[in-house]
């Protein structure tokens, strides 16, 4: 049952219209891959030695897997970075966050916590959510992960709510995409990781596919999944046109999972991705496409992406 308070908005937010594609129940529904534009044996092609687990998501129907893809994983790791930016777009969507899209250009300490106090006041908002508020000046330069700026954004999250990341975050978004997700906090530093399986994760990247709308919830700004899928703080792919709000993305058939340049030939420059060291979550919206893919090891997403991305024939 999807909350009522998720139909709220950020004043000025626009809302698109409802998809003609279904979005999953208990379960993904399934369909041949021909009965949605993509070749059967190009899929079959792809080694399942390489991939391991992956479900391919195409207009809303399962049209192809690989391996278990049941399997509900503890370890998706990194994608999680993802997830928690999913966590900011719903406070400010809701309001919890005052000013809707122009609290991304307020400073860090205006959300006024104990921890957000501790930001300098030429950290924005928008530089904490895209990996650049560690640059001089900030916004000029991007570095993965941002050291201490990770955990401080869970500390700043649990402020803001009052109670833990995970504890919200079950039941504010996890809950609502449905399946088996789930997630656990790690370590001293309190970060949090989301557990699911193959299916279950690609119930996030739908929801980033359709633009923060799931079923008749809309989530997240549109203008917010914009701003967090165009690259840099501001959108617009600067300092660096391969990271977006803790998002990986396309650019020129490369990407740049943690911090070496990787090639992805065939996939197209709209993709974006949440990633850990095998696992993957890839949306492309150009081709109405999410792939789920899990692998213990591996940054090797450009063996295998465009070749389930030329699979589509129309």
């Amino acid at each position: 049952m999807i909350p009522q308070l998720l139909f709220g908005g950020s004043p000025g937010s626009s809302v698109p219209p409802p998809s003609p594609w279904p979005y999953p129940g208990a379960t993904w529904p399934r369909a041949d891959p021909s009965e949605h534009g993509m070749s059967a044996s190009a899929l079959r092609a792809v080694p399942l030695s390489l991939i391991v687990a992956a479900t391919v998501i195409r207009h809303g129907h399962e049209v192809w897997t690989y391996g278990d893809v049941d399997v509900v994983e503890t370890s998706w790791a990194s994608c999680s970075r993802s997830v928690l930016t999913t966590a900011w777009g719903i406070l400010i969507f809701r309001g919890a966050i005052p000013g809707g899209m122009d609290a991304l250009e307020d400073p860090v300490l205006a959300l006024g916590t104990a921890t957000a106090h501790l930001f300098s006041p030429n950290i924005k908002l928008k530089h904490l959510l895209s990996y650049t508020s560690q640059a001089n000046p900030p916004g000029s330069s991007w570095s993965y992960s941002c050291r201490e700026h990770w955990p401080a954004q869970h500390r700043i999250l649990e402020e803001l709510t009052g109670e833990t990341v995970q504890r919200w975050m079950q039941r504010e978004l996890l809950d609502v995409l449905g399946g088996h997700l789930g997630c656990r906090r790690v370590g001293a530093d309190g970060t949090n990781r989301v557990i699911g399986s193959c299916r279950d994760m690609a119930r996030w990247g739908y929801l980033w596919l359709r633009r923060g709308r799931w079923h008749d919830a809309q989530i997240l700004d549109p203008a917010f999944v914009a701003r967090a899928t165009g690259g840099g703080p501001d959108g617009d792919g600067r300092p660096e046109p391969r990271e977006a709000f803790q998002l990986h993305k396309i650019y020129r058939e490369t990407c740049l999972p943690g911090d070496g340049t990787l090639h992805i030939p065939g996939v197209p420059d709209d993709a974006f991705f949440a990633a850990a060291n095998g696992a993957f979550i890839l949306v492309v919206p150009s081709l109405d496409l999410v792939c789920a893919r899990y692998r213990s090891t591996g940054l090797d997403i450009g063996q295998w992406a465009g070749k389930i991305c030329r699979a589509v024939i129309e």
